[in-house]
């Protein structure tokens, strides 16, 4: 497996599109350029898209910085972009892929997408997918100059922190810190628990109690049920033996009454219809009465009606003869005077527009009274006889009248019919009621008969006394205990003496009294505390043997950590002395755990003799001889953990050039099986490269690439 294209856009001042393709799977890649042009960015694109989480790795403040922020003549992006592919014939990595590319994009807003093969996934996906391969973001394989400053420093801890990572021992000391955690938890569980199981004690105590005399309370309640519904069967069995008794007495009682009983029946019956009779009879006589009253009230009336019409039509006659008397005085008069004009007005007052003509005629001819007389009277003639015509239809008007008032007066002359037919009723009425009075008087019985009937009633009486007994016994068995009269003649309980029962029932009534007051709840909250106190306990053991198995986990975890982590070291130990040897040339060093520690907690001692030269410190060591020493654990680091690239950013920037001159030569052999991805701006270590990827910024703020291919008669 090896590193095929690292493909960036977007990413930290990478503004366009860059992409860097790798030719073979080993050799030496160096990617040079001035301080400050990006180099370093291509690190961090690697490791932003293998899922870097941490930020200060990234070295930025917050995730979205990692996207191009703009210059003064570019706007800022939206999102940086990084893609890496992988060569994967050989099949290292566990997808059926010969070629495997990784995607990471993350957007203003801070989230991220990943993806495999343009395939959408999680960061969890990317990381197994490089599991146990050497190569992720936490991985050994990239190496900068802070490794080299980690283990070149003068506290044990933090140069002990880079021997831990390659000893693979952060994920017992994660599982431990976890393990720890959640014994702390035990622990305040435990706590709480033994809490919960003190006061749960004392409510058990106090509830076992309640519950025991609830118990009894009970028990007594169905021992008072079961003797008080034998009682109450037993009662009603007895009260519907007497009432067979009373219904059988009745029913001889009626076979001997049964001729008095039809006798009465009819006179019943008889009576009755009389009753109808009666009733019927009142109501037709109150509609005659009715009728009668309204006929009168109707001749009245009329009476006053045809009166009124009378009066009008004699007065209607005066009219016309008073008319005809005129009509006839001026039909033989010569001549008119013209006062007799006036007379005429007055008598014509109802025709208005001819008095208004007779009044215009009158001034018109005031001053000629002679002249048109003659005229003037025919005119008077010929309106006095419309005015005749006039009244003889008003007087046929009124007779027709007069003659409908006294045609209506005749038909209600037959109001006598009606009052005949009120006076049979009356006397049917009378009658009706005599009737009815002979049967009610009608004489009694024989005195056997009557005896029979009042002891017929005397049983009857007491039938239906002892049956609203009955049905008063039933309410209170069914409000007591819901049982109706079949219910309770199942019940199996019955018992033969019903005052010793009563005797045992108030016994044990009285024994419920003394308990008093009882809490019948107190069963069940008792059964219900014992299951939680039950339940508490368990939780406790098992959280007690949760708390045991976590303790022995975190020695466990110790134990295993110690044991690999020792082993780790001495493997390292070994490839150090090798590589020691091969950078210094026959000089000899040594890796050691501070003595009296636990290894663990330990500090790391490095020691070397180059050759010639005592055993030193790294601390003595000249500064190009501390990074050179340095490198040369971090290529044991490598040897130990092998990884199929390593990226090396300015580790050989501290180096002079002789110590440079080794650090290649070194770097040449170690190529042969891993792709090596060197920073650097040293001339030595770019002269060792096989292939050359420069950086530079010709604008302000982006990034760009300029690649170098190198033939091989050149390296020659």
């Amino acid at each position: 497996m090896f590193l095929k294209k690292i493909s960036i856009k977007g990413f930290k001042t990478f503004a366009d599109k860059t992409d860097i393709e790798f030719e073979t799977p080993a050799g030496i890649a160096a990617i040079v350029g001035p301080n400050g042009c990006g180099k370093s960015n291509i690190v961090d694109s690697f490791r932003f898209a293998l899922g870097e989480s941490n930020v200060r790795d990234l070295r930025v403040p917050t995730l979205p910085e990692v996207i191009f922020a703009g210059t003064q003549t570019r706007k800022p992006l939206s999102l940086a972009e990084v893609y890496l592919v992988f060569d994967n014939a050989a099949g290292r990595l566990p997808v059926g892929y010969n070629e495997v590319m990784v995607k990471r994009r993350t957007f203003r807003d801070g989230t991220s997408e990943f993806s495999i093969n343009n395939q959408a996934c999680r960061l969890k996906d990317i990381r197994d997918l490089f599991l146990d391969t050497g190569l992720s973001s936490e991985a050994l394989s990239i190496i900068g100059q802070g490794r080299v400053d980690a283990l070149l420093s003068s506290k044990p801890e933090e140069r002990r922190a880079v021997f831990e990572e390659v000893a693979g021992i952060n994920k017992y000391k994660f599982r431990k810190l976890e393990a720890e955690r959640k014994l702390i938890i035990a622990e305040q569980n435990l706590l709480r628990l033994s809490d919960i199981r003190s006061e749960m004690t004392v409510q058990l105590s106090a509830l076992e109690e309640q519950a025991r005399r609830a118990r009894e309370y009970k028990e007594l309640m169905e021992r008072v049920h079961v003797l008080e519904t034998g009682i109450y069967k037993k009662q009603i069995l007895s009260m519907q033996e007497k009432k067979d008794k009373h219904q059988a007495r009745i029913g001889e009682l009626q076979s001997a009454t049964a001729e008095v009983q039809e006798a009465e029946s009819k006179t019943r019956d008889e009576t009755a219809r009389l009753e109808r009779e009666i009733e019927e009879t009142r109501r037709r006589l109150d509609e005659i009465r009715e009728k009668v009253r309204d006929l009168a009230e109707a001749g009245r009336f009329l009476d006053f009606e045809i009166k009124n019409l009378v009066g009008s039509l004699s007065a209607l006659k005066e009219k016309r003869q008073a008319l005809a008397a005129r009509l006839k005085k001026y039909a033989f008069r010569e001549k008119t005077d013209l006062g007799d004009f006036s007379e005429m007005a007055r008598l014509l007052g109802r025709l208005g527009e001819l008095k208004t003509s007779l009044l215009a005629a009158f001034n018109k001819h005031e001053g000629r009274r002679n002249t048109d007389a003659d005229r003037m009277g025919g005119e008077l003639t010929e309106l006095l006889n419309e005015e005749d015509q006039r009244l003889k239809e008003e007087e046929l008007a009124l007779k027709d009248a007069l003659y409908a008032k006294q045609k209506q007066k005749t038909e209600s002359s037959e109001i006598h019919k009606y009052e005949e037919a009120q006076n049979g009723l009356a006397k049917l009425l009378e009658k009706l009621k005599s009737d009815r009075e002979k049967l009610l008087n009608r004489e009694g019985e024989p005195a056997a008969r009557r005896e029979d009937r009042e002891a017929l009633i005397k049983e009857e009486l007491q039938l239906a006394k002892l049956e609203g007994e009955l049905e008063q016994l039933i309410d209170r068995i069914l409000s007591e205990y819901s049982l109706d009269l079949d219910g309770i003649l199942k019940v199996e309980n019955e018992v033969s003496n019903v005052l010793q029962g009563r005797r045992e029932v108030e016994g044990f009534k009285g024994r419920m009294r003394e308990l008093e007051p009882v809490n019948l709840m107190a069963i069940e909250e008792y059964e219900t505390a014992r299951e939680r106190g039950s339940f508490v306990e368990v939780q406790y053991q098992d959280i007690a043997s949760t708390h045991e198995n976590l303790k022995t986990l975190v020695r466990e975890l110790d134990e295993k950590a110690r044991e690999d982590f020792i082993k780790s070291l001495a493997t390292v130990t070994v490839n150090f002395k090798e590589v020691f040897a091969g950078l210094f040339e026959g000089g000899e060093a040594k890796i050691e755990l501070e003595s009296g520690g636990d290894p663990l907690q330990a500090g790391i001692e490095i020691s070397v003799c180059p050759s010639g030269r005592k055993w030193l410190p790294i601390s003595l060591l000249s500064g190009g001889e501390k990074s050179l020493t340095a490198i040369a654990v971090l290529f044991a680091f490598l040897k130990t953990s092998p990884s199929p690239l390593s990226i090396l950013d300015e580790v050989d920037a501290a180096l002079d050039d002789a110590n440079v001159e080794r650090f290649t030569r070194y770097l040449r052999k170690f190529c042969e099986n891993t792709q090596i991805l060197v920073i650097t701006h040293n001339k030595r270590t770019i002269a060792a490269a096989d292939e050359i990827y420069g950086v530079t910024m010709e604008e302000a703020g982006v990034s760009k690439l300029v690649s170098i291919k190198l033939e091989p008669a050149a390296k020659t």
